[in-house]
């Protein structure tokens, strides 16, 4: 389970940032009704801990990374609202809550010098509150807290080691529905924090602020159209020399969602991006004729398919095209197609699947020194990559206290950039990565 989480959760409006934890942005949809409100005074605490065996074939997600037999050992716990249990207490509702945490502790095993030490810790906390969520005004506070030593949106910041970073996020979102919630119009501000505890990566150290003005108007009974207006603010704020420039991305999307049947539903967006860097990168303290743009400026758009043929069965096949801020570029885009597969064929036995085929482009190329490679240039200003990841599950609950199940993922990133070390040889940023795990989760 733990193997495949951070595929799973990928989605087409956010980033994976490692760890378990995902970097998306809220959708507000849980905002609109009955299903969440009860009495501000039940709670329920679950309590649980995960083990997990396996091997991982390229523990730092690089070309010359080495493999490692992994056990995995993670406590978890999470404080929330009763769920409802009649009508009346929904209506009465003022506040929902949610409280959780887990630390996560890895150990690998190899004879390679390099990766029998290679030992991480990774903990995350989360919180949020709902208030009135089911009246005509609602408040939605949120908060994330993270420490791991998993790369970035699949993005590598040190090819050699670990290297550990603290996510810090915080969101205020207030709705308000007119018409009996047949339109909700709404507001979130959310602020992001990304921190590499190693000094020789402060210059990837970076704040964030995004703001987000929507419209959601009911046409039919299972038919809505949103409009979606987004600004960003985005600093390397110990980027020192200048290297990295400030970007103020936009973004407005129009979509429409719609459930045309008890077994097909389907969504499609549609808007302009840009990335609006203000300026462009610097190498070594100069400017470089890049032979990209350091703006993205393009349509970015998707398409979803849900498929519910039977009550065990869930499909789901889509594309989406969107730019993100990038450690590597003033930006990357991607082109995504994805599909996913959920199945409970026999009482407690679940059964997942999903795959992401990923086209990438990067933008003006930021300097490879940035991420200590010893390189103080390289043959092109310009990177793509294809990527492909796949992820299977198998998982079976006995009881409802204990879970048992197996996992496997693959990573594959195809490109044919290359950096140099500090003595001159060539490093393929290419790589594959493995992983299998057997688990056992107890939870109360």
């Amino acid at each position: 389970m733990l193997a495949a989480c951070c595929i799973y959760a990928s989605t087409a409006r956010g980033q994976v940032i490692g760890a378990g934890t995902f970097e998306v942005y809220p959708s507000s949809v849980y905002m609109g009704g009955s299903g969440l409100s009860v009495p501000s005074a039940a709670w329920v605490l679950h309590l649980g801990v995960e083990s997990a065996i396996g091997y991982d074939s390229n523990l730092y997600m690089s070309h010359l990374s080495g493999g490692a037999g992994v056990f995995r050992l993670r406590g978890h716990l999470s404080l929330l609202s009763q769920p409802p249990q009649n009508g009346a207490q929904i209506q009465a509702q003022t506040v929902l809550y949610r409280v959780s945490g887990w630390v996560d502790y890895r150990r690998y095993f190899s004879t390679t010098s390099f990766v029998a030490q290679a030992d991480q810790l990774n903990a995350a906390t989360a919180a949020e509150l709902l208030y009135k969520p089911s009246q005509a005004f609602a408040l939605r506070l949120e908060e994330h807290l993270l420490y791991t030593t998993e790369p970035r949106n699949l993005e590598v910041a040190d090819w050699g080691a670990f290297s550990p970073r603290i996510y810090q996020s915080n969101l205020i979102e207030g709705v308000w529905r007119p018409l009996q919630g047949v339109l909700i119009l709404g507001i979130w501000d959310q602020f992001r924090v990304n921190h590499y505890t190693q000094p020789e990566l402060a210059n990837l150290r970076s704040i964030a602020n995004d703001i987000d003005l929507y419209g959601q108007l009911k046409l039919f009974l299972d038919t809505t159209v949103r409009l979606d207006l987004r600004w960003q603010y985005i600093r390397y704020y110990d980027n020192q020399d200048g290297s990295m420039p400030v970007s103020v991305p936009i973004r407005v999307v129009a979509a429409i969602h719609s459930q045309l049947s008890s077994w097909l539903g389907a969504s499609l967006w549609l808007g302009y991006g840009n990335s609006l860097t203000l300026g462009e990168p610097v190498w070594q303290s100069q400017a470089l004729s890049q032979d990209r743009s350091p703006c993205f400026q393009s349509v970015i758009g998707g398409a979803e398919v849900r498929l519910h043929p039977l009550s065990s069965l869930n499909l789901l096949l889509g594309w989406s095209r969107d730019f993100f801020d990038s450690i590597y570029a003033t930006y990357y885009k991607d082109d995504r197609f994805y599909f996913s597969y959920l199945h409970s064929p026999w009482r407690s036995l679940s059964l997942r699947a999903q795959l992401d085929l990923y086209l990438r482009g990067y933008g003006a190329l930021y300097d490879p020194a940035q991420l200590q490679y010893g390189a103080q240039e390289v043959t092109s200003t310009q990177r793509d990559d294809f990527l492909i990841t796949v992820a299977a599950e198998l998982a079976y609950r006995p009881l409802r206290f204990l879970e048992i199940g197996a996992s496997y993922s693959v990573l594959y990133d195809q490109t044919p950039t290359q950096y140099l070390d500090e003595n001159g040889m060539p490093i393929s940023a290419s790589f594959v990565r493995h992983l299998v795990l057997f688990h056992l989760d107890l939870a109360y």
